[in-house]
């Protein structure tokens, strides 16, 4: 009812703004000419159309805000429905903040698969951190996030399939960080120099021995039971 109520308000303004307008050249209609009259209606027209995009991205954040994750069925209904807010504005700050919130969520659900990490979830989380990166190339901070939440997608891909390929990928993301100047001072570089440090450790299969005595080949970070977020 509020919101309902704000709007008339708004709708009210322009409305005062073009009666107010009319009557005023009802009165001196021989002095003013077709470029003072469109001034009147851009100017009401903008205010408008500026308080009205306010309101748009106050109901926008606040259904951000009320999206769960607490388990796995209700955090991908969570994930599709902040794709869809994410598509559906335009404010820069908006959209950097949800592919972060994006990526992480991904990644944190994919851990709590039955089976972790899960395929599917690991791959939103790259395509979340993938048009961070390739959107907001010019904010250091975002980009750097983007590119240790890459490195962890790797990692949790090597996980599901063991390729070698996704330790190249990973310390590629990782000495990005590193070497570039534009990170230079962020806490994201010392966070990358620390995780590259250990990929030796993170891509290397071991071997266990099963209660059945058989043995099977997995990922250090599996037997470990956990995945790294960005």
């Amino acid at each position: 009812m509020k919101a309902e109520r704000r709007h008339e308000l708004r709708e009210n303004d322009l409305v005062h703004a073009l009666h107010s307008a009319r009557d005023y050249l009802e009165n001196n209609g021989g002095r003013v000419g077709f470029i003072a009259i469109a001034a009147i209606v851009l100017v009401g027209g903008a205010t408008f159309a500026m308080r009205s995009q306010a309101s748009t991205m106050d109901s926008v954040w606040r259904q951000r805000a009320e999206l769960q994750y607490t388990d796995l069925e209700e955090g991908r209904q969570s994930l599709d429905r902040l794709k869809e807010l994410t598509a559906s504005v335009s404010n820069s700050r908006f959209v950097m903040d949800s592919l972060m919130d994006q990526g992480r969520q991904a990644l944190e659900l994919a851990s709590m698969a039955p089976v972790p990490p899960d395929p599917e979830l690991n791959e939103r989380a790259r395509e979340a951190f993938t048009s961070l990166r390739d959107d907001f190339s010019n904010n250091p901070v975002a980009e750097s996030i983007a590119l240790l939440g890459l490195a962890t997608v790797e990692e949790n891909a090597f996980v599901i399939d063991g390729l070698a390929t996704h330790k190249q990928n990973a310390e590629e993301y990782l000495s990005t960080v590193i070497r570039e100047s534009r990170f230079n001072g962020l806490p994201t570089q010392t966070l990358a120099t620390q995780r590259r440090e250990s990929l030796d450790h993170t891509f290397t299969k071991i071997s266990v021995v099963s209660s059945a005595l058989d043995e099977v080949d997995v990922p250090a970070d599996e037997a470990d039971k956990a995945v790294e977020t960005p």
